[in-house]
């Protein structure tokens, strides 16, 4: 508990190892100074997950907050999984598993949309997840960029066409859409 630094119920390895340092340096009254270095990737590890009570009951994250960061560190696994090359089916569970805990988080959408559009191809499933992602990532120029290449798979350019520029006036900077285009 103490490691848990902002009381989230999350230890995350990154926690542990400032825990780890402060401690040693307070022991040591500052003559050691150990270090906490991240090897690989750009994440943080969950080394418990959740708060306490959940834990302890196998319960899933209650709050709002608890299943937006619980969502959030699904999406983060399945977004490493991908990078890896690792378990595409796995990474699919997982981006559902965060849309179970928070079904308004566009990222997952957007991410979902693409595993299915381009790795594990189901277009009808790939178009439901775009259109959610447009809903609720419109931010997200990989929003209508996926959903164009979605319905370009499908034949349906002129929608594709549509996309992909709405695409554009989110980033006028996305060389891909340029592409896309022609």
């Amino acid at each position: 508990g103490l490691a848990d630094r902002n009381k989230n119920g999350w230890l995350m390895a990154s926690e542990v190892g400032d825990y780890v340092k402060q401690r040693v340096q307070e022991r040591t009254k500052d003559v050691q100074h150990p270090l906490f270095v991240q090897l690989e990737g750009d994440g943080d590890t969950v080394l418990i997950e959740g708060r306490k009570a959940s834990f302890s009951s196998g319960l899933g994250p209650q709050s709002p907050a608890d299943r937006r960061q619980a969502a959030k560190m699904r999406y983060e696994q399945a977004y490493g999984l991908l990078q890896s090359g690792k378990s595409s089916e796995e990474a699919l569970r997982l981006l559902n598993t965060a849309l179970e805990y928070d079904s308004t988080f566009g990222d997952a959408y957007v991410l979902k949309s693409y595993v299915l559009l381009e790795v594990l191809p189901n277009l009808d499933a790939a178009l439901a997840a775009a259109l959610l992602a447009m809903q609720y990532a419109p931010k997200n120029p990989d929003s209508p960029y996926t959903l164009g290449l979605i319905y370009e798979k499908r034949g349906q350019y002129a929608e594709a066409e549509r996309a992909m520029r709405e695409a554009l006036v989110v980033n006028p900077d996305y060389a891909d859409v340029y592409l896309s285009l022609g």
